[in-house]
């Protein structure tokens, strides 16, 4: 529950990157999107969309 908001549940969607055969990139706005509906249609805590490891990788 969030802290201070009564009956408030908190959820986190962590964004990353995808990598690709030309390399890295961020993630679009479709997969943002498909990514956030998913997470809240599963009622996840924690949602990782892309990657975000090894961060170097990123673009």
């Amino acid at each position: 529950m969030a802290e201070g908001v009564h009956g408030c549940e908190l959820r986190q969607v962590v964004l990353g990157f995808k990598v690709e055969e030309a390399g890295s990139r961020w993630l679009t706005h479709d997969e943002i999107s498909d990514g956030v509906l998913e997470a809240a249609r599963a009622d996840r805590l924690l949602t990782i969309i892309g990657q975000t490891e090894p961060w170097s990788a990123k673009p």
